[in-house]
């Protein structure tokens, strides 16, 4: 197989694993989208050395190195946005438990004066039988 077609193949092989990843974010499913990135971890050091090997292919000596093949800058424009959108739902999904959180911290406090209102203290309980 060539460096070229092996290259695409690793960039589809990302696109599946960035659409799980979505997937995975959508519905907080944080281990999935651990083993997603990882997965697409381990494809890094592939897809650098098949980019070596293909660059390698395509040179020729003593000419000037030759524009990127169009369908390989399209795939790799794809996938940028690929990973713009999982971080866009990321940034969400961050934001919608911070806003979680501080609603479950507004009840706490509310329940702490509730508490602090409406059940007496010890003290006075301990007061009331002397």
């Amino acid at each position: 197989m060539s460096a070229r077609n092996d290259l695409l193949r690793l960039y589809q092989e990302w696109r599946v694993w960035s659409d799980a990843e979505a997937d995975a974010i959508k519905t907080s499913a944080w281990p999935q989208v651990s083993r997603c990135q990882d997965a697409k971890q381990a494809l890094q050091e592939r897809i650098v050395s098949a980019t070596e090997r293909w660059v390698s292919e395509e040179r020729v000596p003593g000419e000037p190195a030759r524009d990127i093949d169009p369908q390989v800058r399209r795939l790799v424009d794809e996938l940028i946005l690929l990973e713009m959108r999982n971080g866009e739902l990321l940034a969400d999904q961050r934001l919608a438990a911070r806003s979680q959180q501080q609603q479950v911290e507004r009840s706490r406090r509310n329940l702490r004066q509730i508490q602090r209102v409406y059940a007496p203290s010890r003290q006075a309980l301990w007061e009331s039988y002397s």
